[in-house]
């Protein structure tokens, strides 16, 4: 029975729409330290991954008498000060977990407000967790925070691992970490980070890329085809986009061009690539983008940040970075539950109000 597991957000298998590359890089990090210290997957250590957005932690309830380094999951998505049955749940799955002898680490960059920050603390000092390696930064200092001092998950997870287990990173796992922080805060300016995100969004099985990253492998010629079948499908897939445009005025008079866009049918367009369109090609200030079951992403770049995407997420029960956030219907309330070509003014039209209204503008 292997005695480590690394875990971080999404769907192991292929049609995977809740990963990204921070979350593919943590686990690499882990996966490549582990191998370094001369452990064996399968028999001292496993990977996997696990969709917190609709099922909380419960999917590591499977796991006995492990070490669980878990990466890249927001506490407020957990715990959120103003969603007490979350608490709860999470609360009764930590519990579980100790009577299974599993010690969790959670590893994790978000923002998140002071209480859901102490209470993670507290499971600490209750023998709930084994230790919680988190930002301590709120909503209001990540909107304000210069770029190069945030850190990725896959940073933290870089540093978490020098500090706890004197792992001294080498240059695959520097590479890793400084590539997850260019594409988790959409600076999309490293070429071969954004290859290996391309990949990320075509459904490529994120356990195996983690795992080629985890030995040095950065591209190859698998990798090469793969992304370009993704682009190919890609460049058709943002013609299929559809707009509707609004301007949100600020105090101080400034409009702000903030447009929606309702993603095409299918697979082959992912809300990182379509929501780079909408603010590099057509000039967006902010881009919505709009799933055709009730669920939306927000996307802003670093030259907005007056505006927070978590923040203004959080008024539909979702959260996030300064420049990206996501929000659905998991909850109950939301303002649609499908969106198409013939009633997408609406569901833009009952989106909006409640959106502007979050970042403290007017909207026109």
């Amino acid at each position: 029975m292997f005695r480590y597991l690394y875990v971080s957000h999404g769907n192991a298998g292929h049609g995977n729409t809740r990963t990204d590359f921070d979350a593919v890089g943590s686990i690499a990090l882990m996966w490549r330290s582990a191998l370094l210290k001369g452990l064996q997957k399968g028999e001292d250590f496993e990977v996997s991954m696990i969709d917190y957005y609709s099922r909380g932690i419960e999917q590591l309830l499977n796991f006995h008498d492990a070490t669980i380094l878990l990466a890249d999951v927001p506490p407020e998505a957990l715990a959120r000060s103003d969603e007490p049955d979350k608490i709860t749940a999470l609360s009764a799955a930590l519990l579980k977990l100790k009577a299974q002898n599993v010690l969790l680490n959670f590893i994790d960059h978000h923002a998140h407000d002071y209480s859901t920050g102490k209470r993670f603390l507290q499971y600490v000092e209750d023998g709930l967790l084994e230790s919680a390696y988190i930002s301590f930064m709120d909503a209001e200092t990540d909107r304000i925070k210069p770029l190069i001092e945030k850190r990725s998950a896959a940073e933290m997870v870089l540093n978490f691992l020098e500090n706890r287990y004197e792992q001294a990173a080498d240059d695959i796992m520097r590479t890793i970490a400084a590539y997850s922080h260019d594409q988790d805060f959409g600076i999309r300016k490293i070429h071969e980070a954004n290859r290996i995100s391309a990949v990320i969004g075509s459904d490529f099985p994120p356990l195996e890329l983690a795992g080629m990253l985890a030995h040095g492998t950065l591209w190859n010629e698998k990798l090469e085809n793969v992304y370009q079948y993704q682009q190919a499908r890609q460049r058709q897939a943002i013609l299929k986009l559809k707009y509707v445009w609004k301007k949100w005025r600020q105090r101080d008079g400034r409009e702000v061009p903030v447009v929606y866009a309702l993603m095409p049918q299918g697979d082959a367009l992912k809300v990182s690539p379509a929501g780079m369109h909408c603010i590099k090609a057509m000039g967006a200030g902010v881009a919505v983008l709009v799933q055709r079951y009730a669920f939306i992403s927000l996307r802003i770049p670093p030259e907005e940040n007056q505006f927070h995407a978590g923040e203004i997420c959080r008024a539909l029960g979702g959260g996030g970075h300064q420049g990206a956030a996501s929000a659905g219907g998991r909850n109950g309330y939301f303002p649609y539950k499908q969106a198409n070509e013939s009633n997408f003014f609406d569901v833009v039209n009952s989106l909006d109000p409640i959106l502007s209204r979050a970042a403290g503008v007017y909207s026109v």
